[in-house]
């Protein structure tokens, strides 16, 4: 196992994004450029992992003549140190670390036929996750030759049909973490499309590793059954690829039969965005439901609601 350290030397800048479509087909897979032996660990790249300046702000030097704004740089994607693991090569893994060992980590799956480019540039989790205290391990689907994961043995194709075993490669993703020094005082997963489902399947297999999954405009693939285990589920009301209704389908069987809740939850209405809140489930867990008008098949990154900040809530333990 090889571990490649990228470092940041100014502060992250929180973007506004407006909109971040996310199709269930993502962008051709992108891998990092160099590798290594293993046993050997080096920087990937030097600071490229934030914007060195805000959007609408600027840094200026005055004299009696002239006013100059610093050019504004943005990262070249993917970001992140890059791990090596024996036998998936063909898989870029990159991690991306907290301010401590014990930093609370997020495990992200893009969507099929994506890559880890694809999501980091629509979802800005590897900006906005660090700059808020969280440790982001990005991990890539199988490339045969586009990448899916296979959730289970049915979906999603090529993954499904090449009987792909993703959580041999997870689990050595995350043995990888832990020999790398981390150990997190939180894990969830979160995933888009495709994605999502396998970011669902994965916290139902190993409920004593993970806490909560995120599900963005995906859906519950296999069966989950009293574990204690919190969920984040999202999607838009124009979603025909998974269909509008899957996310309230998700959180109710949730809520039956993975974990216990609350009759009544907590109701919010932000423009779009229509979000109930299940606290004090069993096991000190909660289910959250994001329902948002006339969306379709994304990862939303709004004024009015945007996935990576409540990504990132969780993770925090902050929902």
């Amino acid at each position: 196992m090889t571990i490649r350290r990228t470092t940041s030397r100014v502060a992250f800048a929180h973007p506004v994004i407006l909109l971040l479509l996310v199709a269930a087909c993502g962008s051709s897979p992108s891998s990092p450029s160099r590798s290594l032996s293993p046993g050997t660990t080096r920087s990937i790249s030097s600071s490229t992992m934030a914007r060195t300046t805000p959007p609408n702000s600027s840094n200026t030097t005055s004299s009696s003549t002239s006013t100059t704004t610093a050019p504004t740089s943005t990262p070249s994607l993917p970001v992140g140190e890059e791990i090596r693991l024996p036998d998936y090569e063909d898989r870029p893994t990159l991690l991306q670390r907290g301010p401590d060992a014990n930093s609370p980590l997020v495990v992200v799956f893009h969507g099929s036929r994506g890559s880890i480019e694809n999501i980091q540039k629509r979802s800005g989790l590897h900006l906005d996750g660090p700059a808020a205290g969280v440790a982001v391990l990005w991990l890539s689907g199988k490339p045969l030759p586009k990448r899916s994961w296979n959730t289970n043995n049915r979906c999603c194709d090529p993954a499904s049909t090449h009987r792909v075993d993703d959580m041999a490669y997870i689990d050595a993703a995350l043995e990888a973490v832990r020999s790398a020094g981390l150990s997190p005082a939180r894990i969830i997963t979160a995933g888009v499309s495709n994605g999502a489902g396998m970011a669902v399947s994965v916290a139902c297999k190993r409920p004593k590793v993970f806490s909560a999954a995120v599900s963005v405009a995906g859906w519950m693939p296999v069966s989950c059954r009293n574990t204690s285990v919190s969920l984040l589920a999202i999607g838009g009301t124009k979603d025909d690829v998974v269909g509008r209704n899957k996310p309230k389908q998700m959180a109710k069987t949730w809520r039956q039969f993975v974990v216990q809740c609350p009759d009544n939850p907590t109701k919010e209405t932000y423009g779009a965005a229509h979000i109930a809140t299940w606290r004090r489930c069993s096991s000190s867990t909660f289910v959250r439901l994001v329902v948002l008008d006339d969306i379709e098949h994304l990862w939303p990154r709004f004024e009015f609601y945007d996935a990576t900040a409540d990504i990132i809530r969780v993770a925090l333990g902050k929902v």
